[in-house]
């Protein structure tokens, strides 16, 4: 947990969006140093019975109890946790940043790469996702995205590489 810039966005966003999908919740996972800063914004927006912090978890089996990640990194490397996200059949939400973004989302498809990075821009995201996608269909992409990095698929990939 950092309370810079990007959790506070996905916090306002949520908030936002709620005005439009009245059952909308967040969970934010992790542990940090700024953990009263955002009890403090989450107190300020009067947002604590939807917007929850949880700690440190191990993640694999929490992410099937969802139905969307929100990411709202502008500086996304490879992206393991949107890795972790497709595999566990979530559709995104995040900023049109290069890489992560563009290796695990496919625009429209499984989740929806927001340009210009702005809060607005990942409050219509969400409830866009909420309101006009066919969330079962971006499931089951996101889980054909993952396939390519399952275990044995990678094993193969490598014995390849070493032949």
């Amino acid at each position: 947990l950092q309370a810079d810039k990007r959790i506070n966005w996905i916090i306002r966003a949520v908030v936002m969006a709620r005005e439009e999908i009245s059952d909308l919740t967040l969970d934010i996972f992790g542990e940090g140093n700024d953990k009263s800063e955002l009890q403090k914004l989450i107190n300020e927006l009067n947002c604590g019975d939807y917007v929850h912090l949880c700690g440190f978890q191990k993640l694999d089996d929490i992410y099937q109890n969802y139905e969307a990640y929100v990411s709202a990194s502008y500086g996304e490397t490879f992206g393991i946790t949107l890795l972790e996200a497709i595999g566990s059949g979530l559709p995104i939400v995040g900023f049109d940043v290069p890489y992560g973004m563009h290796v695990f989302v496919d625009e429209g498809r499984n989740g929806y790469k927001i340009s210009p990075i702005s809060v607005e821009g990942l409050t219509n995201g969400i409830i866009r996702l909420f309101t006009e996608a066919d969330l079962q269909a971006f499931r089951c992409h996101s889980y054909r995205k993952a396939e390519v990095y399952l275990e044995e698929n990678v094993v193969k990939k490598w014995k390849e590489v070493l032949s």
